[in-house]
């Protein structure tokens, strides 16, 4: 999906703002602040850049804050886990139960953000994480994994507190004043 085409959805859909964590590298910023640009002539939306980065157990984390691309692969769950958390970045487990990305027993380990416990492209784990997360009183996160225009804002991320920036966002995350949400939407109701 190229950039722009989210953006539109986003906004057609009544979104805030959206976050895009691409594998493996942060977005240049002058293609960042081209969206920012972007978004503000559609109207106004909150365009947040991230990364996921992958560890070397081959586990994703969602990473805001960094200011840098991590280097993928380098770090094992534990070190990655223990930068983030030292360096002040939210730790936050994507999809962590994936065939072939699954966290395993560092999924009860590492001491968690936030873990997404709600992914457009699987649901089969869903009640096992939300145990999890209940248990020990983990916050939950949405990721939408929107690789085309139809599973935007699916699943979202919904602050009681406004966010309008990366910083606002690690702010927030720290906070706990947040959730993921399964979001009704007739794909096709809006193009």
């Amino acid at each position: 999906m190229e950039p722009r085409e989210l953006v539109d959805r986003a906004i057609a859909l009544g979104l805030d703002g959206v976050a895009v964590t691409d594998h493996d590298s942060l977005w240049t910023p002058g293609l960042v602040s081209d969206m920012k640009e972007y978004a503000d002539s559609k109207g106004g939306l909150i365009f947040i850049n991230g990364q996921e980065v992958r560890s070397r157990e081959g586990c994703d984390f969602l990473v805001f804050g960094a200011g840098a691309t991590i280097e993928c692969y380098k770090y094992s769950n534990i070190e990655l886990a223990d930068m983030l958390s030292k360096s002040g970045i939210p730790v936050i487990a994507a999809h962590p139960l994936r065939d072939g990305f699954s966290f395993g027993d560092d999924l009860y380990r590492l001491d968690f953000t936030a873990i997404e416990v709600f992914n457009n492209r699987e649901k089969k784990d869903e009640e096992t994480l939300l145990e999890l997360v209940k248990r020990k009183k983990i916050n939950t996160i949405g990721g939408s994994d929107s690789h085309d225009w139809s599973r935007v804002g699916r699943i979202v991320t919904e602050f009681e507190d406004p966010v309008d920036g990366v910083e606002k966002l690690v702010e927030s995350l720290f906070s706990g004043r947040y959730r993921a949400v399964r979001r009704q939407i007739d794909p096709m109701a809006i193009s």
